[in-house]
């Protein structure tokens, strides 16, 4: 028993630091969309489309320099969340993995999501006053050199650290399908290949499922990433809830343009992101793994 604990905390050891190179890899790779994506999120007059997001990078990058694309007012505001994050959510995947015993018995479907969605929730709450902030910098004039230190500074002295957890809810509520749908999705698709092959899968083959669990999971949850991103950056009322939230951006905007505005973007960038996430955490994971022992 004693043993077995120890390897376990060594795993999840190894989880956080594979986790957050994983995440760091992926968000660096994909910042210039994730930029544009959030500044179409929070507008209700700036229509999307592809060219639109290729003038407004075109723009960013004639007016502030190719750098700016990538550091959203400070990459490092980006990866501060990112880093965290993303560390938080393998390594406690695989806690909530080891606690449910889904890596004990491969047919277990609904603890398998019941575990995703978890760490989902785990990590959303952890570090969603580090989303918000990124999410204020990602809109604000780039000619103010402002950081992540300002955004919560500021707050503080306005007695508004509590606006930093404006939309947790709609995040968490969004989280929880989203942590579960992916990770349910990626589990599933691992056993199903070792079930078929009896191998391990390749980087190749990680990056096709992480690729696939990002946009199933993204699909199911988008309009309420929209709601979440107008909170952080009080494009909304600070007392609308959710439900209002969702009628009043699809009566006065549509669904595409309303609920679903940028997500044609995410048909190319959530799978990118999550297929590197996937398969560079599964890469560095297996390798600190097998160091270890």
């Amino acid at each position: 028993m004693h043993n077995g604990g120890s390897k376990n905390q060594k795993k999840t050891g190894s989880a956080l630091v594979a986790g957050a190179i994983a995440g760091a890899t992926a968000k660096t790779v994909i910042a210039p969309l994730e930029r544009s994506k959030i500044y179409f999120q929070v507008s209700s007059t700036e229509k999307y489309s592809i060219r639109a997001v290729l003038h407004f990078i075109a723009d960013t990058y004639r007016t502030h320099g190719f750098t700016t694309l990538f550091k959203f007012r400070g990459h490092s505001a980006q990866l501060a969340r990112v880093i965290p994050f993303s560390a938080i959510q393998f390594a406690s995947h695989e806690k909530y993995s080891q606690w449910l015993r889904v890596d004990v018995d491969s047919h277990t479907p609904w603890r398998r999501l019941l575990s995703g969605a978890l760490t989902g929730l785990t990590a959303s709450f952890c570090t969603y006053p580090l989303d918000s902030a990124r999410a204020i910098l990602a809109i604000s004039d780039p000619q103010h050199k402002h950081t992540l230190a300002w955004v919560f500074v500021d707050a503080y002295k306005n007695g508004k650290l509590r606006s930093l957890y404006r939309g947790v809810i709609p995040t968490l509520l969004g989280m929880a399908p989203y942590g579960g749908i992916a990770f349910f999705t990626f589990d599933s698709l691992t056993l199903i290949h070792k079930e078929q092959t009896g191998r391990q899968m390749s980087n190749l083959e990680n990056f096709a499922c992480g690729a696939v669990a990002g946009v199933t999971s993204q699909a199911a949850t988008y309009p309420l990433d929209i709601v979440r991103r107008r909170m952080q950056t009080g494009r909304l009322p600070s007392d609308c809830g959710i439900v209002d939230a969702l009628r009043m951006i699809i009566k006065n905007e549509g669904f595409m343009n309303g609920w679903y505005k940028g997500f044609s973007m995410n048909l190319f960038k959530s799978p990118l992101t999550s297929g590197i996430s996937f398969m560079t955490y599964q890469t560095l994971l297996a390798k600190f793994v097998n160091r270890s022992t």
